[in-house]
């Protein structure tokens, strides 16, 4: 039976290895989460793997991993191969306990699941050569068939790889599953993947798949870019990117189209550099006609991220928009962000930038004031709600009559009133006094509503997406997208 297991496990390590052998990204697919097991699936069997080479043929289609809060006994010898520890698996197993495999980077024969000290006390006087193993809040067991036949030490990266789609959590995803557990914590489960097959992955749901090729290969440039610039940000994680917006859109197997698929191998490797260094392709969904420098949201000035004419991304979708807000809610929004203002009575931009975008704003308020500085006007009140940064600020009055304690809205903006000394402007005054022929009445004016009429979705920077969109509409090649929102760069195999 031994001799079988051996020779399996020689052909698969060749297999394994020469398929999983490639350029590698880890995407973080649920982490931070109170995640205690996790499943798994294909219709492959499973094989664990470290560093690229098989540790373990699991030989089933499904398996199930735990946190192990369990104390056990280990047989004192470690062993260097799979052949030699799985004999003594058996022997155990002969004497009537469960036994199974550890991996700390050498195999160990772990003995039993005990639920506390004494049943691990009481089960060491049956055994000679073992010693005690307390919880240690980094061990994983693996469950097959109901039976757990291999733990791992989560500090050695194990990842779980099939050759075939693996599913997890009502998802599909190619690769393979890494899953670690930090000291003590839950389970954070990490897809360990083809970075050409991420992008698979990502230009689906960044892009339209509708779109012309041309725009979707720039798109998967700029992806791919943007995936080697941000390799590690999650280190203390144990990934590199997530797979959301706080990284980019990834939706695995569901995600992938055909077109979008022929985008990335039609570009694969590519990169775009500048002055030999890979460059931060930022990009977002429209400029409005306009882009923004790199330095006016986020960062210090970077040569290809400066603000451009960008007459691709008029007149389309996002192109322009507005969102009206009460004073109330604005007031209820800025408190509720932890800036003690009381209530709001005025909205006022005070610095703008050479590419129209506003860069500090200023809110008036009863108890105090407060400038919002670049995109923290979006943080606070949504990114889907101010689209940008880009706006004028339009601000609605309301009429109040003092003497009756009465309240209606008036839309007063540009209305004129005679007056003693002529004509004026009613938007520019805050009280009147009226006579009606019996008698005089006190009316106020206040801003009620401040409405963002803006233009543009998003930050601005690098490539827009409804820009390249029509760009490539009217002929223009994924190069030309490219250099055109990113100036002075050029494209390089990595």
């Amino acid at each position: 039976m031994i001799k079988k297991t051996i020779v399996l496990l020689i052909v698969l390590t060749i297999s394994f290895s020469l398929s999983f052998a490639s350029e590698k990204i880890r995407i973080g697919l649920d982490y931070n989460k109170n995640i205690n097991s996790v499943q798994l699936s294909s219709q492959n069997n499973f094989t664990a793997m470290h560093n690229n080479q098989i540790i373990y043929p699991l030989n089933v289609k499904a398996i199930n991993l735990t946190k192990s809060n369990n104390f056990h006994l280990k047989y004192d010898k470690k062993f260097d191969t799979l052949e030699d520890a799985l004999v003594y698996v058996e022997l155990f197993k002969g004497k009537g306990f469960e036994s199974f495999l550890h991996y700390t980077g050498n195999y160990e024969v772990y003995i039993g699941l005990f639920s506390n000290e004494s049943e691990m006390m009481n089960a060491k006087g049956k055994l000679d050569g073992v010693s005690y193993v307390y919880p240690n809040g980094f061990n994983v067991l693996v469950d097959c068939n109901s039976q757990i036949v291999f733990s791992f030490n989560s500090t050695n990266n194990i990842d779980f790889f099939t050759g075939h789609i693996i599913n997890y959590d009502s998802k599909s995803y190619r690769g393979a599953i890494r899953v670690k557990r930090f000291q003590s914590s839950d389970l954070t489960v990490i897809n360990h993947i083809d970075l050409e097959e991420y992008l698979y992955g990502v230009v689906p749901k960044e892009m339209p798949v509708e779109w012309s090729l041309e725009a979707l290969k720039a798109q998967a440039i700029a992806a791919r870019n943007f995936a080697v610039m941000h390799l590690g940000d999650y280190e203390t994680l144990g990934f590199d990117l997530t797979d959301d917006i706080n990284s980019q859109v990834y939706g695995g197997v569901e995600a992938e189209n055909i077109r979008s698929n022929q985008a990335v191998d039609e570009t694969k490797g590519l990169l775009l550099k500048y002055n030999d260094i890979v460059a931060a392709t930022y990009y977002h969904s429209n400029s409005g006609g306009q882009t923004e420098s790199v330095e006016n949201v986020w960062q210090s000035e970077i040569p290809y991220l400066k603000g451009i004419s960008d007459e691709y991304s008029e007149n389309v979708k996002n192109s322009s928009w507005e969102k009206t807000y009460t004073l109330s809610q604005i007031s209820l929004q800025l408190n509720n962000a932890g800036y003690d203002v009381g209530r709001i009575y005025d909205v006022i931009p005070v610095s703008i930038s050479e590419n129209n975008r506003v860069l500090e704003l200023l809110f008036k308020g009863t108890k105090d004031d407060v400038v919002l500085e670049k995109g923290d006007t979006r943080k606070i009140f949504g990114y889907f709600d101010i689209k940008s940064m880009w706006f004028d600020v339009k601000k609605g009055n309301e009429v109040r009559i003092v003497n009756s304690k009465k309240y209606y809205s008036d839309g007063i903006t540009s209305q004129k009133i005679i007056t003693a000394s002529g004509i004026k402007d009613l938007s520019n005054y805050n009280a009147y006094d009226i006579y009606n022929g019996e008698s005089i009445k006190s009316i106020e004016t206040r801003i009620s509503n401040i409405t963002f009429k803006g233009k543009g979705f998003g930050h601005g920077i690098g490539m827009s997406q409804w820009g390249a969109k029509v760009m490539a509409e009217r002929g223009h090649t994924y190069e030309d997208i490219l250099l055109h929102y990113y100036s002075g760069t050029y494209l390089d195999r990595r």
